[in-house]
């Protein structure tokens, strides 16, 4: 190693202690006595405010939970018992073996150390044996007799390895908590955790991290020697001050992003590295979102930027630039930082230029951008930036509450701390680092979707979530179905409540009744050939299941007059079956229906008539009393929509295959209106609104939006707080949209769904909303509100 990595040059070391004490100037500037260590030591802690260092290692929730450098309760003990006037060093060897080294106070007579010497003696304390002797002016306590390794240190030669230790000691702050010292190898990985990646991979061997502890967040600040030059492009480079990271999209997983004022010096064998390209570009950002990676350059002059770029074709049909780039020239420039990524579309949005290898990606990522729905309007970001330094070369963001592996093995960090940053800049000879994770304040959460808990099936997901009442607790479950015909319901915590196996994937909405009349709530729905009624504990409620010989159209349940005294209607083939709520055959109803309803009949009512309305497939729309016998005659035949008839404004309503919306009022006259809506389509709604989905062309009542191309399933309609939502799901990119009656995307959308969403109000007033992520994973969100 070259002298210059040892012997560090004095206004360096002044550069760093004004970084990390500049708000003490007051003060003394006190500098650490380095300590040369054995070379079989791992990883060090430097403890210069004891009392303060064990009370917060104590209670902040992070380090807890995830520390680099656990201390057990014994060791913590031992540290709690020692002397805290002055500071202490704690060691750990390659074997996990534990020391503690501090000056030794010639005058103890009361301390059970207090007869200390050269050799190697024994105590037990707090139910340990505790070795102790005296090296140097020091008092050395371990828990192995190999402290005595201590004693030999200075008999050789120090490595190159006890040697940066020792330099990388003078330039650590003391007026931190504490200081750690870890190798390269057990920072990466410690690192990895968070960022997928190894955030120091051309340091030298030993790490320094100044830690300070506050209110339940953490934040290291520190250095690591430069091992290789041309192992990193970013050495020779200036860092620039860049509006990159506010402008990415709030739903990313993760992302790396790269600053400098003088691109030209990093190295490239690009074919556009002789242009003026380099010269327009101050950054690069990687990021990862679930349908893909994609990059962004920030530019000087995006147009001159673009002007340097291989463009195969522009396409005009988006209300953004986009460009398909000439594979045969490909972007080497890229591949200094991800070797792997390989762009073929490019967009434009304002200062910066989006580069994907589809073009479905950029224009998922496009259209976040343009929508707003970026870091800068995400108030847990927010937060963490407010700590973080702003002038970097080098930043690793991860979005921990969507990183999976990361989420499922520290939930309580993943949820209440949510984003992790990584921020590194080359300084001559040395990295100057900093690594921040806040805990969110209510505040910043107050608005954010929270994920509440996973619950993994065992098998994939057939049927999409229904969200329940719990009659004795008001609280709300989730009923689902996998493939195996396995129906499970899932309590308000997240745990299986029981699993019941059906004859078959459930084909009916699932309706809650008091069939008792006692306010116990059970489930009817219905498979291809039975109706079937399971109480809370899914045991089969008597008679059912009622089974039938043939297939049967899905389920609907009516109370004709708000008593309890339900009615169960289902079609097979052209006969209508209606049984009341001890499923038996009600006597007087005509079940003999026109021709096979394409839907179950449904009941309306109004002007305090109750009315069973279908549409057939011999072309005619039915309209009869609650006894089944024709109540108004609709002359005309039509070519029905694959959308059931509703009653909307009091007027019978059905949609036909080419568009036209035909309303019948009670005289049975009959008013159509074309609407632009091409089959196969989408056409329903509630008394407050109806919505339509033609295409990527989605309506609810007057409002028009313009969804992304996609493979949407059927819009769902849920009225909430006295507000209409509309959700649409993306089978393509597996994402489900929220949008309200005015049109607007709903905040913290889309997320991840294979499946249409379930969404309800709980209890405590809470929004719960149920999207599976997986086909075998659901996850339940809960948000306080659903804002714009």
């Amino acid at each position: 190693m070259a002298n210059h990595h040892i012997i560090l040059k004095s206004y360096l070391v002044y550069i760093l202690f004004f970084c990390f004490v500049a708000c003490q100037t007051t003060e003394k500037k006190a500098t650490v006595q380095p300590f040369l260590f054995p070379d079989g030591v791992e990883r060090l802690y430097r403890i210069n405010d004891k009392d303060n260092f064990l009370s917060t290692v104590a209670n902040n929730s992070f380090w807890k939970q995830f520390s680099p450098l656990p201390l057990q309760p014994q060791q913590l003990k031992l540290l709690k018992a020692l002397p805290d006037h002055e500071p202490l060093w704690v060691a750990f060897d390659a074997q996990g073996h534990f020391s503690v080294l501090l000056p030794h106070i010639a005058s103890d007579s009361l301390s059970v150390w207090h007869n200390a010497n050269q050799q190697v003696q024994k105590q037990k304390l707090f139910g340990k044996e505790w070795y102790y002797t005296l090296t140097e002016k020091y008092l050395l306590i371990g828990d192995t007799p190999e402290v005595s390794v201590y004693h030999d240190v200075k008999k050789t030669q120090p490595t190159p390895r006890q040697q940066h230790l020792q330099e990388l000691q003078k330039l650590s702050s003391p007026n931190s908590v504490a200081n750690v010292y870890l190798p390269k190898a057990v920072t990466n990985r410690y690192f990895e955790t968070f960022f997928n990646t190894a955030v120091l991979p051309n340091a030298l061997d030993w790490v320094s991290l100044d830690l300070f502890l506050e209110e339940n967040s953490v934040r290291m600040s520190g250095i690591a020697f430069i091992d290789k030059e041309g192992a990193d492009p970013m050495v020779h480079t200036t860092p620039y001050q860049t509006a990159l990271l506010p402008t990415m999209p709030a739903n990313v997983r993760q992302l790396s992003a790269y600053t400098f004022e003088d691109a030209d010096k990093l190295l490239t064998n690009d074919s556009i590295s002789s242009s003026s390209f380099l010269s327009t570009i101050n950054g690069v950002a990687f990021a990862e979102m679930l349908d893909g990676q994609f990059a962004v350059t920030s530019s000087f002059d995006v147009d001159e930027t673009i002007a340097q770029l291989p463009l195969l074709s522009e396409d005009f049909q988006y209300n953004f630039a986009l460009y398909e780039l000439n594979s045969q020239l490909p972007l080497h420039f890229f591949k200094n930082f991800v070797p792997h990524f390989v762009p073929k579309y490019a967009g434009v949005h304002e200062h910066n230029i989006v580069f994907s290898p589809t073009k479905e990606l950029l224009i998922s990522v496009l259209n976040e951008m343009q929508r707003g729905n970026v870091l800068s309007a995400n108030k847990a970001y927010e937060h963490l930036e407010q700590h973080s330094a702003s002038n970097v070369s080098y930043t690793q963001l991860a979005n921990l509450y969507e990183l999976p592996l990361f989420s499922t093995h520290y939930p309580y960090i993943a949820e209440h701390y949510r984003w992790a940053m990584f921020q590194q800049t080359p300084q001559n000879d040395y990295y100057v680092l900093n690594f921040v994770c806040e805990r969110q304040s209510p505040n910043t959460l107050s608005d954010e979707m929270r994920e509440r808990f996973r619950f993994a099936l065992d098998d994939q997901i057939v049927m999409p979530p229904t969200l329940l009442l719990n009659h004795r607790t008001k609280h709300l479950e989730i009923a689902v179905q996998d493939a195996n015909n396995d129906f499970y319901l899932i309590g308000n915590n997240g745990s299986l409540l029981w699993k019941k196996h059906l004859d078959g994937k459930i084909q009916s909405p699932i309706y809650q009744v008091d069939l008792f009349k006692n306010g116990f709530l059970q489930m009817a729905f219905s498979t291809s050939k039975s109706i079937w009624v399971l109480d809370r504990n899914g045991n089969e409620v008597a008679p059912f299941p009622v089974k039938f010989k043939t297939e049967i159209s899905p389920l609907e349940v009516f109370d004709y007059d708000s008593n309890r005294e339900y009615r169960f209607l289902v079609a097979e083939k052209q006969t209508l079956h209606l049984l009341d709520r001890k499923g038996q055959a009600v006597k007087g109803f005509f079940q003999r229906a026109n021709g096979n309803p394409l839907f179950t009949p449904k009941h309306v009512r109004f002007n305090e008539k109750d009315y069973l309305i279908y549409s057939s497939d011999n072309g005619t729309f039915n309209i009869l009393h609650r006894n089944g016998e024709n109540r108004i005659t609709v002359k005309d035949r039509y070519r029905f929509s694959a959308n059931p008839p509703l009653l909307w404004n009091q007027q019978f309503t059905f949609a036909t295959d080419d568009g036209k919306i035909v309303s019948v009022n009670e005289k049975g006259e009959i008013r159509q209106e074309k609407k632009p809506l091409l089959p196969p389509f989408y056409w329903g709604g509630n008394k407050y609104a109806l919505y339509a989905l033609s295409g990527t062309e989605l309506s609810i009542g007057n409002q028009k939006i313009s969804l992304l191309e996609g493979n949407y399933t059927r819009p769902k309609l849920f009225r909430l707080r006295g507000v209409n939502y509309v959700s649409v799901t993306d089978t393509n990119t597996q994402k489900a949209y929220l949008y309200n009656e005015k049109g607007t995307l709903v905040k913290n959308f889309p997320v991840e769904s294979v499946t249409p969403i379930a969404i309800d109000v709980d209890l405590d007033r809470t929004i719960w909303l149920v999207a599976p992520k997986t086909p075998t994973e659901l996850v339940l969100y809960t948000v306080k509100q659903l804002e714009n």
